[in-house]
């Protein structure tokens, strides 16, 4: 399988000239033979579109989508769009798309909510997570910061996923000086690709938005952690690889230890800390509620 990382630039708001552009990277994939071609977060819509989501939302039955599912009989697509649904929620989606159909629609479930960003004052949270079969092998995708939450590439690994698919849109700042955010999403990606014995396929975005610009750094990990392409940072450009899932059959039989996963026990104890937490939840609301009525009963005191 041959895939392709479409490191774009796009511009916010601005759903046509994006689409243009994908277009333009479909077409040159398609005459290099790219199997899959994988575009960033929101990358139909723009990333800080702050009011305008709203106004760039697009249904799933919209031309625009109809469109992609066409060029999608030639060459399997994943893009990013702010997703309008039946009941006038917006989810930050990512759609896989194949033969001329939607594969699988992920909506991102950990919405940002710090610093530079603000996804939860615009966006609705997605309720679910696992993997899905392709004309390539089972793949799981996720969305960005769903990354930063273990459970989910865990999720999607026990669920048989030997690709995942992380499209994000990653600012060179915005977690204070202290901290890279390339070198920590560069060493999270080696590491579900090691410990999952599985080919991570990791797109960003490039060129500014706003004051703040993305830094690329897409790239195909293969299973045990070593880097097959990247292209060049904040560099917009179309780079290939080849997957071949023998690796994966190789390194999940020379690292078995993911096989012995105890999954009973898993749950178990997450049901355990679950009723935990609850119950402390609860203790601290009594205790708070004691409290004030003990200081009520006082302020009355002769």
């Amino acid at each position: 399988m041959k895939i392709g990382l479409g490191q774009i630039k796009y511009e916010t708001g601005k759903v046509k000239k994006n689409l243009k552009k994908i277009q333009k990277f479909i077409f040159k994939a398609k005459k290099e033979e790219v199997d899959l071609l994988v575009f960033p977060e929101l990358c139909l819509t723009g990333y800080s579109l702050k009011n305008l989501v709203s106004k760039v939302a697009i249904k799933l039955d919209d031309p625009i989508i109809e469109s992609l599912k066409e060029e999608s009989k030639d060459i399997s697509l994943v893009v990013g769009l702010v997703e309008e649904s039946k009941t006038y929620d917006f989810y930050n989606t990512a759609l896989y798309l194949e033969k001329g159909e939607i594969k699988h629609i992920h909506r991102k479930i950990y919405l940002p909510n710090y610093g530079i960003f603000e996804e939860k004052k615009y966006f609705i949270s997605g309720e679910e997570v696992r993997a899905f079969e392709t004309s390539y092998g089972r793949m799981g995708m996720l969305v960005c910061a769903d990354s930063w939450h273990p459970v989910l590439p865990y999720i999607l690994a026990l669920d048989g996923a030997f690709i995942f698919i992380n499209v994000i849109a990653s600012y060179n700042k915005g977690l204070g000086k202290k901290i890279s955010t390339r070198y920590a999403w560069e060493r999270l990606n080696k590491f579900y690709a090691q410990v999952f014995s599985c080919y991570v396929v990791f797109v960003n975005a490039v060129g500014a938005d706003g004051e703040n610009s993305f830094w690329g750094g897409s790239t195909v990990i293969k299973p045990g952690g070593r880097i097959l392409v990247k292209p060049d940072y904040c560099k917009e450009q179309l780079a290939t690889a080849y997957i071949d899932l023998k690796r994966v059959r190789y390194y999940k039989n020379v690292l078995p230890e993911f096989k012995e996963e105890k999954i009973d026990l898993n749950i178990r104890e997450l049901k355990r800390i679950k009723k935990d937490k609850l119950k402390n939840v609860s203790f601290k609301y009594i205790n708070k509620i004691s409290k004030k009525k003990i200081l009520k009963k006082k302020a009355y005191l002769p």
